[in-house]
């Protein structure tokens, strides 16, 4: 009797361990389960906020190049009499036909004389030393000496002139500008050709139209080059040196960020969003430059993957 009661009371005991280590063990597996799923709902937050998002906006990128610039037109100057002063009877930057008359000249003897235009253009009271120089350059082989000239302009016009000097120049306004440029190689990309048009030229907020390449010289180092503009630009009549944005070429289509762009299966293209869900999206990559590219294929205001590491087909985005 004793020994099947000491048989049933250890029986008994190993059933209570045995229920101890199940609970035990269903315990440790539901700690384990909650920690998971909380695991996985904050990696889920955390990657979620570490995506990156972006929305296909339309725009362009350009290949620009800043360049110092001689400005040149056709310029005749109108040299003193004689030794006296000039009452000029027409504005700076006024427009004026040949054989007009644009001032009286004062001669010490007392003496006056009809100053009249020589050619018809615009009137400018400030030449600067320069013009003869400048009308004997070949622009079709162009020369860095252009920029170690050095001009004589004065702020304030003269009072009173000697004979000979320079009284003011007419500038001939019926031919376009033409802009000698240089600068660095390396900024360039791909080598300009003589005829090649330049999109656009900008000098500080103004906007000078086109340039077409009339000649080339690089050597040093350094690119010189001729651009006959559009069409004379009368805001710079005044101006000799100047420091110029170069717009070679504009490339139009969708922006968005250069880190997105991946290569999937042999094909180039973003991982994007719809309803949250990513998918992979063909693109076809127009230019990159620096962090941004323009693409075709991609629809304006669609969503693409900024992170495309931590994603991928088929993910649905917790944000």
């Amino acid at each position: 009797m004793k020994t099947q009661r000491r048989e049933r009371l250890q029986k008994e005991k190993r059933n209570r361990v045995l229920v101890r280590l199940v609970i035990v063990l269903l315990a440790a597996a539901l700690v384990v389960a909650v920690g998971w799923n909380v695991y996985r709902q904050i990696a889920g937050k955390v990657t979620g906020m570490m995506i990156g998002v972006e929305h296909v906006q339309e725009g362009c990128l350009e290949d620009r190049v800043r360049a110092e610039a001689v400005v040149i037109h056709q310029e005749t100057l109108i040299p003193s009499p004689g030794r006296g002063r000039l009452e000029n009877l027409v504005l700076e930057g006024e427009r004026v036909r040949k054989g007009s008359r644009v001032g009286n000249f004062y001669l010490q003897n007392g003496q006056s004389t009809t100053i009249s235009a020589p050619i018809s253009g615009v009137v400018s009271y400030r030449p600067d030393g320069l013009e003869e120089m400048l009308a004997q350059l070949d622009i079709e082989h162009p020369r860095s000496v252009v920029f170690s000239y050095q001009s004589a302009v004065s702020e304030e016009q003269e009072l009173s002139y000697q004979s000979g000097q320079p009284l003011l120049k007419m500038v001939n306004n019926l031919t376009p500008t033409v802009l000698v440029v240089r600068f660095p190689h390396h900024v360039l990309g791909e080598p300009l050709q003589v005829g090649q048009v330049i999109e656009e030229v900008i000098w500080d907020k103004s906007r000078l139209g086109r340039g077409k390449v009339a000649g080339l010289q690089s050597k040093d180092e350094q690119v010189v080059a001729s651009l006959v503009l559009d069409s004379f630009c009368a805001e710079l009549i005044n101006q000799r040196r100047l420091e110029v944005d170069l717009i070679k070429k504009r490339y139009y289509g969708g922006l968005v960020p250069s880190q997105a762009i991946i290569e999937k299966d042999g094909h180039t293209g973003v991982f994007c969003l719809r309803q949250e869900k990513v998918f992979f999206k063909p693109a076809e990559v127009v230019v990159t430059r620096d962090e941004w590219a323009v693409v075709k294929g991609l629809d304006k205001g669609e969503y693409v993957v900024t992170t495309p590491e931590l994603v991928h087909e088929g993910m649905v985005l917790d944000r």
